[in-house]
């Protein structure tokens, strides 16, 4: 299983998330990877952290009763599933399954029928992560003291500033004429 990207980002997740490992400690995994799937892995597992505040949201308002705490890695196989749907171009249904299959991996069959569920919500209903309604913290992916930091700091400039941080940096090239 080792070999499965999805597994190792999950893995990765689980490490920075509920470990308090850094990413550096963790990117070396990667390497062992082809350069497509090393890309892919990267995406996954640093789109994911950026966003996790409000994916977590997310996922805890589509669950319908919380999850223990020791399933915290099934909201994590959540998290990266959304993430997924939402941000990448991987085609739908490898998502589903794939996020399937890993609870199967993670020795929790029983969470493959919410799951499929949940993940199939948000596949039909474009709008349904938007419709959310997250607190501002959530929305801005920020802890809630920092939020308040900025937003005190700041006043009424703060929403367009937090709006512009969460925003994809654009990419731009620099050719190097020798």
């Amino acid at each position: 299983m080792t070999d499965n990207v999805r597994y190792l980002v999950l893995k990765a997740l689980v490490n920075v998330s509920m470990d308090g490992r850094s990413t550096a400690d963790i990117l070396p995994r990667f390497q062992s990877l082809s350069a497509q799937d090393r890309g892919l892995a990267t995406e996954l597992l640093f789109g994911t952290l950026h966003q996790y505040f409000s994916l977590r949201a997310i996922v805890r308002k589509l669950l319908s009763k919380p999850l223990k705490r020791r399933d915290d890695d099934l909201v994590l196989n959540l998290m990266l599933g959304i993430y997924q749907l939402k941000e990448t171009r991987v085609p739908d249904h490898a998502v589903i399954h794939e996020t399937v299959e890993l609870c199967v991996t993670l020795d929790k069959a029983w969470a493959k029928g919410m799951t499929n569920a949940i993940l199939r919500r948000v596949q039909r209903d474009d709008g349904l992560v938007d419709k959310a309604k997250l607190s501002d913290w959530d929305r801005y992916d920020l802890p809630k003291w920092l939020n308040i930091q900025i937003q005190s700091d700041w006043g009424d400039s703060a929403k367009q500033w937090l709006e512009s941080m969460h925003q994809r940096a654009p990419l731009t090239l620099r050719i190097n004429h020798m």
